[in-house]
């Protein structure tokens, strides 16, 4: 019971950096930021799919962080400042060298080896 709180605990406090897409045009409006539509224009610029966009607070400004797929199924994290538009940070997942299918597959065993699951 103690290590399933937690895990749930840590999981409630990453989340907590993250704003809900309910409360985030306030956030937006407030603070002059850019839309999320701007933002995920300028990601996929040379090509890609954004799968999942956040809007979220790190230290003392906020940044949209994008998930993208890139050509050839490659995945990427983007972070994105949220005021001006500039790229902070963008790596290639798994050194770029697993396609998407691999990573759902790894990603899917791992949870079922944390919840003690037997699979095959």
């Amino acid at each position: 019971m103690v290590v399933f709180a937690s895990v749930f605990l840590s999981a409630t406090q990453v989340a907590a950096a993250c704003i809900s897409w309910s409360d985030a045009r306030d956030v937006i409006a407030k603070n002059g930021l850019m839309k999320p539509g701007a933002v995920r224009n300028r990601a996929i610029r040379g090509g890609g799919e954004v799968v999942s966009i956040n809007l979220c607070r790190r230290g003392g400004r906020y940044v949209y962080r994008l998930t993208v797929i890139a050509g050839k199924k490659r995945v990427r994290d983007i972070t994105i400042d949220a005021r001006s538009g500039q790229k902070i940070a963008g790596h290639r997942k798994g050194n770029g060298r697993k396609k998407l299918e691999d990573r759902i597959i790894n990603r899917v065993k791992r949870n079922l080896r944390r919840y003690g699951i037997n699979y095959y």
